[in-house]
């Protein structure tokens, strides 16, 4: 189990509530010495389907012989559970160590400003320390909410996921998918791929203009690369064919997440 003193001041945290931007978390990195530079990421986006393909893309990264950090949200019993190393719930040590950093990060020492950040924004840190102690290979990064101003977005990834949009928190990303995907394709960097299933209406009217003008290149499911299901196995064809794979999910819609992190 975790500290009691780690829980209190993460659940002290909680009356924030939630606050988008990017100035916080980039002054607490700053800060930790930029724990967020000492691994290359992929950051995943959409509405759904991002835990889902966040997990495929684990499992594949760890069976390749990779030393893997998975960041995820929410968690149901843990608070653990947001931050995996090699497929297991962090250590509770050294969450607490991690947790502590953090802390005093925001407390800001011997004339610095206190940093007012966020629950989410304390966990992606914590998350980012402790990959960076554990001297992770790669990272997987679920995006918490929307993407340009989300938290995580603070990582600089190889690859970039938007798995589809469609109406979600739109008090905070707008009232229109388009407004909403835009603000997803925030998790975009210029000359690196983003990997997407979301729809060709969506693509042709707002997506795909956007991306051509921020000089983002594009895979996309169906055009791509592709999937197709016989009964519990998949076929999935791109650069290469694999076929007859049995995903570790259950569900048919979890082909097209498998899809995106094959991709």
């Amino acid at each position: 189990m975790i500290d009691p003193a780690t829980t209190a001041f993460l659940d002290g945290l909680q009356k924030t509530g939630i606050r988008p931007g990017l100035s916080r978390i980039r002054r607490l990195m700053a800060r930790l010495d930029h724990p967020e530079r000492a691994f290359p990421s992929v950051l995943i986006t959409g509405t759904n389907g991002k835990g889902s393909t966040a997990a495929f893309l684990d499992a594949m990264l760890r069976a390749s012989g990779l030393r893997v950090g998975l960041f995820t949200s929410p968690h149901l019993v843990d608070v653990r559970e947001r931050i995996r190393i090699d497929g297991a719930l962090v250590d509770p040590a050294r969450f607490d160590a991690c947790a502590a950093e953090v802390r005093r990060a925001m407390a800001g020492g011997v004339g610095g400003r206190p940093i007012r950040a966020t629950y989410f924004e304390a966990l992606t840190a914590i998350g980012f320390v402790a990959f960076r102690e554990a001297g992770v290979a790669f990272a997987v990064v679920e995006v918490g909410m929307g993407g340009r101003l989300d938290s995580t977005n603070v990582i600089d990834p190889w690859v970039s996921v938007l798995t589809n949009v469609t109406l979600d928190h739109q008090h905070f990303l707008g009232d229109t998918v388009d407004a909403i995907a835009i603000e997803k394709i925030g998790v975009c960097r210029r000359g690196r791929t983003l990997v997407t299933a979301i729809d060709d209406a969506l693509f042709d009217r707002t997506v795909g203009p956007a991306l051509r003008r921020r000089g983002v290149p594009v895979a996309r499911l169906g055009h791509d690369f592709r999937v197709r299901r016989d009964g519990d196995r998949l076929d999935w064809s791109g650069r290469t064919t694999l076929r007859g794979l049995s995903p570790g999910l259950a569900g048919p819609f979890q082909a097209d997440n498998a899809a995106l992190a094959l991709a």
